[in-house]
C-alpha cells in the first residue's frame, strides 16, 4: 500500500476476464488447475472422476467451490451447463438413430436426472402455502381429518349426507 495516497501499489493481472492482485499465491497455478478440472467436470458430471482426470484431491475442489475462489462457482456451473448441453446433443443423435431393437431407457433416465425440468413433466414445485389452506378448508368443512393412522376423509354413512336413508 502506498503510504502517501492510502492506494494499493500491487499489481493486478487479468484472468478469465476477472482482475485480481498478483500477490494472490499460485493464482496462476490454480486458475490453471481448476481450468483442467472443469474440463474434466465438463465430461463427466461428477467431482471425483473429474479430480482423479485432472490430477486434482478432491477437498481441493470442494475448498474452491466454497470459497468461490477466482469466481470458481460460476465456472462450475458454466461447466456444468456444458455437460447438459452435451447429453442434450446426444439424445437427439440417438433419438435419430433409434431402431426397434434399441432401448432409449438409459438415455432417458440421464435426461431425467441431469435435466428435470425439460424431461421429467410429472415433476411440479410444490406450494406449500397452498397445501396448507387447502387442509385448513378441508378441516373447516369437516372433509378431512388428521388421526394418528394419517389423514382421513368425511365418511358419509347409510344415512346419506342429508340423514335420509337411502333406499
Amino acid at each position: 500500500m502506498d503510504s502517501d495516497s492510502g492506494k494499493s501499489t500491487a499489481e493486478t493481472v487479468d484472468v478469465g476476464g476477472v482482475r485480481y492482485a498478483v500477490d494472490t499465491v499460485g493464482l496462476r497455478s490454480t486458475w490453471d488447475r481448476q481450468s483442467r478440472f472443469l474440463a474434466e467436470y465438463a465430461k463427466c458430471r461428477t467431482k471425483a472422476t473429474a479430480s482423479k482426470a485432472a490430477g486434482v484431491n478432491r477437498d481441493t475442489v470442494h475448498s474452491w467451490e466454497v470459497a468461490d475462489k477466482l469466481g470458481f462457482r460460476h465456472r462450475l456451473a458454466a461447466s456444468d451447463e456444458l455437460f447438459t448441453d452435451s447429453l442434450e446433443d446426444f439424445a437427439h443423435y440417438i433419438a435419430r438413430q433409434l431402431g426397434p431393437k434399441n432401448s432409449p431407457l438409459l438415455l432417458i433416465t440421464l435426461l431425467n436426472r441431469h435435466l428435470p425440468h425439460l424431461y421429467r413433466p410429472n415433476v411440479l414445485p410444490t406450494d406449500e402455502k397452498s397445501k396448507e389452506v387447502l387442509k385448513e378448508i378441508r378441516q373447516l368443512v369437516g372433509e378431512e381429518k388428521d388421526t394418528p393412522g394419517g389423514r382421513v376423509g368425511k365418511v358419509v354413512g347409510s344415512a346419506g349426507v342429508d340423514g335420509a336413508k337411502s333406499t
